[in-house]
């Protein structure tokens, strides 16, 4: 099968490019040249967002933002209405659990679905693992697709290769705590977080008065902090211990908010498009709760939670005490892109750069090999591949990380993506 454009993985940034050219009403100029969409579960839209035990980093409004713009695709709009939106939209103002927002994004995705595959220039492969891509030697890719439930294999090339296919935990061996410091004397009672988070995981309790070390500073590191030390998660009256390196950030809708909470902050941590104080870097929710009460700008912090800076001049064993002390270490430390195998137009492995915050892409997207040249056929975009901050996505002069989640997937990173795709002008 030949197409102009293949999209592996059907979650939320993958999903999230189709929304965003349904937002503008242009999904069929969108589909013309040929696109085919590829995701391993049998159900579009959430990816494992919807199996998380978490809220989202977004207030519920951001998320129907594609559906209440004026001038979407009628199959957009006719949404509006459904249940699953409503239940989104009663927590517009709130942080709401993920497995909400995952119910909204399956519904959501199964009108991206139909809409793809009705078209004469769209199909959608359900079921179906990408496991390889090869660039052609005349330009281009193949993709190499496996059937979940038979096995069966084949194969599909297109002139753009868009990788969508989500994160997967950073090995522990590779996290850094600082250049002195590492997970290696622990691994055996470490874990990711996404076994704390995701309901799919079985991590057995510790039981009572549990000592867990949190190794991680932002939303997800929080959010476990918070799943420890309020719902008890993993044993009865824990004793929680958060390490993380950058200063605690919070977020707020504008800088007056911020002053009137005694917040500090300057002109670094303001988007420019925004004016939202650390639009992206900032924890909210519960997550932002938590750690307002360990500042003491809000409430009183619990008595079993320790906050720890990692500083280069603290004595190591500031650290190793902690750390050989705790029952449990979690490593709430992001993720690499789940990116497939991909050789080369020679015939080898095509090695892929990849950086302390997953595989680097350069502004328009495109994957880069590891002597930095952008490989002008793979694009990718996501968790684990996400594009770098800039004057097209927004965001607060001082983020260095990504640009996730998926308002962005659906809005500004999507903006950036159709336009590296030479798509129609979508904006």
């Amino acid at each position: 099968m030949i197409h102009d454009l293949i999209v592996c993985g059907g979650g939320p940034a993958g999903t999230g490019l189709f929304v965003h050219a349904m937002r503008h009403n242009a999904l069929d100029a969108f589909l013309a040249p040929g696109v085919l969409l590829v995701e391993r579960s049998a159900q579009l839209g959430a990816g494992s967002l919807a199996h998380y035990r978490i809220e989202a980093n977004s207030l519920g409004g951001a998320f129907l933002e594609a559906l209440d713009d004026d001038g979407v695709d009628p199959r957009l709009a006719a949404l509006r209405d459904h249940s699953s939106v409503a239940a989104v939209r009663a927590l517009a103002g709130t942080t709401p659990p993920l497995p909400v927002v995952g119910e909204y994004l399956r519904e959501l995705g199964t009108v991206v679905g139909e809409a793809i595959a009705s078209h004469p220039g769209g199909d959608v492969r359900l079921g179906t693992r990408v496991d390889a891509i090869r660039l052609l030697p005349a330009g281009g890719a193949e993709v190499r697709m496996v059937d979940e439930a038979t096995g069966a294999a084949d194969t599909a090339t297109a002139r753009t290769v868009v990788v969508a296919t989500g994160g997967q935990p950073r090995p522990l061996d590779r996290i850094k705590l600082r250049d002195d410091l590492n997970l290696w004397h622990y691994l055996d009672k470490s874990v990711h977080s996404s076994a704390l988070i995701d309901r799919r995981a079985e991590l057995a309790a510790l039981g009572p008065n549990p000592r867990v070390v949190v190794v991680g500073g932002a939303h997800s590191a929080w959010s476990v902090a918070h799943l420890l030390l309020e719902e008890e998660l993993l044993g009865e009256r824990p004793h929680v211990t958060v390490l993380h390196r950058s200063p605690l950030r919070l977020f707020y809708t504008s800088t007056a908010m911020a002053a009137a909470e005694g917040y500090p902050f300057d002109t670094e941590d303001v988007c420019p498009l925004s004016g939202r104080v650390n639009r992206y870097s900032g924890l909210r929710g519960r997550a932002k709760d938590l750690a307002a009460r360990t500042m003491g700008l809000a409430g009183t912090r619990p008595s079993t939670l320790d906050v720890l800076p990692i500083t280069p001049d603290a004595p190591r064993r500031t650290y190793t005490d902690v750390l050989a002390a705790a029952d449990l270490v979690v490593a709430a430390t992001g993720f690499d892109g789940a990116v497939p195998p991909v050789t080369g137009r020679d015939g080898e492995s095509l090695r892929l750069l990849t950086t302390a915050d997953g595989h680097a892409v350069d502004a328009d997207g495109h994957l880069v090999d590891e002597s930095g040249r952008s490989v002008p056929e793979l694009v990718a975009f996501g968790l684990g591949c996400g594009l770098r901050v800039s004057s097209a996505v927004g965001g607060e002069p001082r983020f260095r990380g990504r640009a996730d989640g998926v308002w962005l997937y659906q809005h500004d990173v999507a903006s950036v993506i159709t336009s590296t795709l030479r798509r129609p002008a979508i904006v």
